[in-house]
């Protein structure tokens, strides 16, 4: 196990290690993006749906 070699792997050309927490958040945001959109879409599906049915 070398764990100076795996230390000067992850660091970027500088000398510090990349964040990870921006691309993080952009991917939970991404994530909640898509759920709202897949609710959105649903109750509208239902709520044709339903219009359909009463008429």
């Amino acid at each position: 196990m070398n764990t100076e070699d795996d230390s000067t792997q992850q660091m970027g050309t500088n000398g510090v290690r990349p964040r990870r927490t921006i691309a993080k958040q952009v991917v939970e945001r991404g994530q909640r993006l898509r759920t709202r959109a897949g609710v959105l879409i649903g109750m509208s599906l239902g709520l044709v749906a339903l219009l359909t049915v009463l008429e």
